[in-house]
């Protein structure tokens, strides 16, 4: 950001403009301008990056630095520039790629998710408990990251926004037999493009708790599962049983858990397969975190009643927000316990 502090808002002009690429390129010139300007940047940070990077810069998790940034980075640095006919140019435009991903869909994401946590009272309240829990024996910006994002709630949140929001196509092929989809046949060989939407919004499969909490609406304890409660979990009580995932009240668990088992082929924010979005841990640590931290950090007054949508980035991860959520904010006071 400091070679260039342009880079951010380049970033989100190309994301206003990502669909646009299925138009030819005689037709997108600002676009592919904007596209080339990131490559550009991506390359010179590239060449100083090396010339300014020592290893003693590493910080003791092993993780950040000043130069590179992350493990990533420099992971990715060492491992694909050695494949055969990859350099500096094909890397930026991956690394773009990367870049986009972890802002384009995972930014929106969580303010879907801190809405909901702002406009239910009951469980806001929640969720700064959970915060508080994590955060307790803690001082400024040092939190306790892997425990917010495991926990159940704020696990369960994070999952049903994206069963909510998410709407992507993903292709799938069987490259060794023909396969069975629904009233379709797949020949071998052959690719199907499948999207995210009705498998998000099957009733056939879905835990509404008998209509208490239809798909179309937001349901923080979808995916708690409650071993007392048979009736709890993401999906349909006699769909677990079909399923064989009948609990084993042998082994019950006092407290509510996260659970997505049995839900592989029905909660498919990231596609699947091999070709499942690689940035799905890196997401799911952001929403965690973030609105966890939002909801103890700050009182949020949200002035509209719902999220409207424009469909023109349908089925590609998180669409472009149709409507203003205008909102007060104001710090909270809040005195960290030891």
């Amino acid at each position: 950001m400091s070679l260039h502090p342009s880079f951010a808002r380049d970033l989100w002009e190309f994301d206003n403009c990502l669909e646009s690429f299925k138009l030819p390129s005689i037709m997108i010139p600002e676009t592919l301008r904007i596209r080339e300007s990131l490559v550009e940047k991506l390359k010179i940070w590239y060449e100083y990056a090396r010339n300014h990077f020592h290893e003693h810069m590493i910080s003791e998790d092993g993780d950040g630095d000043p130069i590179w940034g992350s493990s990533l980075i420099r992971h990715r640095q060492m491992t694909l520039l050695k494949v055969d006919g990859q350099d500096d140019d094909s890397l930026a435009r991956v690394d773009l790629g990367l870049a986009w991903a972890s802002v384009g869909n995972v930014v929106p994401s969580s303010i879907c998710a801190a809405f909901h946590v702002f406009k239910d009272p009951l469980l806001l309240a929640r969720v700064r408990d959970a915060a508080e829990k994590h955060t307790r024996q803690t001082t400024g910006a040092e939190i306790n990251i892997k425990a917010l994002a495991s926990d159940p709630l704020l696990l369960s949140v994070y999952a049903e926004t994206l069963r909510l929001y998410i709407k992507v196509h993903a292709a799938f092929m069987s490259p060794h037999e023909d396969v069975t989809l629904g009233k379709w046949l797949l020949p071998k060989g052959g690719i199907a493009v499948i999207s995210s939407e009705p498998a998000h919004m099957d009733a056939t499969f879905w835990n509404t708790k008998n209509g208490k909490h239809p798909l179309h609406t937001f349901w923080a304890d979808r995916f708690l599962v409650k071993d007392s409660d048979p009736s709890s979990g993401p999906i349909l009580p006699e769909v677990r049983r079909t399923l064989s995932l009948a609990r084993d009240s042998a082994n019950d668990r006092d407290e509510p858990y996260f659970s997505t088992e049995g839900c592989e082929g029905s909660w498919i924010p990231y596609g699947g397969g091999h070709s499942m979005c690689p940035g799905r841990f890196f997401s799911k640590h952001v929403m965690t975190i973030t609105s966890s931290l939002i909801a103890q950090r700050f009182d949020i007054e949200i002035l509209c009643d719902s999220i409207e949508w424009w469909s023109r980035r349908y089925g590609i991860g998180a669409q472009i927000f149709g409507n203003k959520l205008p909102f007060r904010i104001r710090r909270r006071n809040v005195e960290r316990k030891k």
